[in-house]
């Protein structure tokens, strides 16, 4: 959506007008929901779930956006990430033993998938999609696309339109900021070497 169409929806969704909420909807959900699926280490159940959330918060505080602060898309993506990390709160308070797991997971993320019987672990999991949304959304993607979805640098290099030298690069920077993710996590920093 160019800046003329956002600003004259703007209007509308200002003005709570139905036909303009229509337009917002059609045009931002799938996006929002894909966004938040990276988010959450594609858990799509939840994904979908923080998805209503983060459209219900927008229609109670539209009037909070400014233009002038940059596009309605880039809002739309900080309201989802606020409420990502609201629902991953929320959904566990994180014991030790899953901190532990989680960072002899990430021993292995040089080497291998994640294995399925660490991710199966909620606590675990919710570990991981925290310090995924800590992350930049170029970086939350890479290592989700090599570690979640399986794929093979070369085909993620083709995915995103990078070389594969490129994509080395990014998964090496990705795999230390997670790293570091996990370090800031309270009372996690003497779990992660």
């Amino acid at each position: 959506m160019d800046p003329s169409q956002e600003k004259g929806l703007l209007k509308g969704l200002r003005k709570m007008d139905e036909a303009a909420w229509r337009v917002f909807f059609t045009e931002y959900s799938r996006p929002l929901q894909e966004f938040l699926r990276l988010c959450l280490v594609n858990s799509a159940d939840s994904a979908e779930e923080v998805t209503q959330m983060v459209l219900l918060r927008c229609v109670r505080s539209i009037a909070t956006f400014d233009p002038a602060r940059g596009r309605l898309w880039e809002w739309l993506k900080a309201v989802a990430r606020n409420e990502a990390r609201t629902f991953l709160r929320s959904a566990a308070k994180l014991p030790a033993a899953s901190i532990e797991t989680a960072a002899q997971a990430m021993e292995a993320i040089d080497r291998e998938l994640l294995p399925p019987e660490i991710l199966v672990r909620q606590d675990v999991r919710l570990l991981v999609q925290e310090c995924l949304l800590d992350l930049g959304q170029r970086q939350r993607e890479v290592l989700v696309l090599k570690y979640m979805e399986g794929l093979r640098v070369a085909e993620i290099a083709q995915r995103l339109s990078q070389t594969d030298e490129a994509i080395e690069s990014l998964l090496a920077r990705a795999r230390e900021s997670f790293r570091r993710a996990i370090g800031r996590r309270p009372d996690r920093s003497e779990v992660v070497q």
